[in-house]
């Protein structure tokens, strides 16, 4: 949008599990509601850089949304498998 000097006003629509997977890369817990800023924002980089080198090697739409996907069920299922506190 920087470059031509336009934008649309749908210009982002659906970057929503974008910006939740690199929260829970990053450490956030999906299921203890804990999160620290400092992690997302280091968990947003991996995964920029994750898609950014995914779009450099002309890997297919459809496979790296199954890449990134798959990244993002494992981030969740680590976060299931740790240590849960305040458990009775």
């Amino acid at each position: 949008m920087g470059r031509v000097a336009s934008a649309e006003p749908d210009a982002g629509t659906s970057l929503e599990l974008d910006a939740i997977a690199a929260c829970v890369i990053g450490g956030a817990s999906l299921i203890r509601r804990s999160w620290n800023r400092v992690r997302c924002l280091f968990g947003s980089p991996a995964y920029v850089s994750l898609d950014n080198g995914m779009s450099l090697k002309d890997i297919l739409d459809f496979i790296q949304n199954i890449v990134k996907g798959g990244i993002l069920i494992a981030a969740a299922g680590l976060d299931m498998l740790g240590p849960r506190r305040g458990a009775r």
